[in-house]
């Protein structure tokens, strides 16, 4: 079951400025069996496939130097050398998503204490809630389902990405401009983790090893000839 709300914030291109500011808000609950021997899906129960919201933003602006602009516009050589630049940005974040899928194992404690405030990779949640690590005493197979396939508010690393990009166009003759063009890849140079290890007999439980197959920051120069 998905409920989705959408808004879209657009500003046309005016004063050398235009940009789009797009939120997403979702509930995505998912209908599945909970215990090997049902014979039908028993409990809803929040998806991590699906994110709780997203957040894009771009925009475009067109510096105001030059002729034709509000600055510089006498035609001298600081207007040729400051005209006709342009950046660019776009921004994309979102939480990450749910923790799971949990085995069956046996906890002690309160569900809410698991989550922590700032989690590191050593310590993504709170393993000294109350979860059962010795090996001998971990659920047997056909167990009758202790502990949840996940938990809410235990999320894995969000995502979060800046690109940017800066033009020159210069014109060389009546009908022909050539353009300059730098584009910056993740230009906060993020790197995006795997979720923790979830089991908790395992020394590295709570712990995240894995990095993700994301590029980190990645810088392209290029030129084009327009005629």
């Amino acid at each position: 079951k998905v409920h989705s709300l959408e808004v879209v914030l657009n500003r046309r291109f005016a004063d050398g400025l235009t940009g789009v500011f797009a939120f997403t808000a979702n509930s995505v609950r998912e209908n599945r069996v909970v215990e090997e021997y049902d014979r039908e899906p028993t409990i809803w129960q929040g998806s991590n496939g699906g994110r709780p919201y997203r957040i894009t933003a771009s925009a475009a602006y067109e510096l105001p130097f030059g002729t034709g602009r509000a600055f510089l516009n006498d035609g001298g050589v600081l207007a040729g050398i400051a005209g006709g630049w342009q950046l660019a940005g776009n921004y994309d974040y979102q939480p990450g998503s749910l923790l799971g899928d949990w085995t069956n194992l046996f906890f002690y404690g309160d569900l809410d204490d698991i989550a922590v405030d700032n989690p590191t990779r050593d310590r993504w949640f709170n393993v000294d809630a109350g979860f059962e690590t010795n090996p001998a005493r971990t659920p047997a197979g056909f167990q009758k389902r202790q502990f949840p396939f996940r938990v809410d508010g235990v999320r894995g690393q969000g995502l979060s990405f800046l690109n940017m990009s800066v033009t020159r166009s210069l014109r060389i003759g009546s009908n022909r401009t050539v353009q300059l063009r730098v584009d910056a890849q993740n230009v906060l140079n993020r790197q995006h983790w795997q979720n923790p290890n979830l089991n908790p007999t395992s020394t590295n439980f709570g712990k995240v090893t894995t990095v993700t197959q994301n590029y980190m920051r990645f810088i392209t120069f290029g030129m084009r000839l327009n005629f």
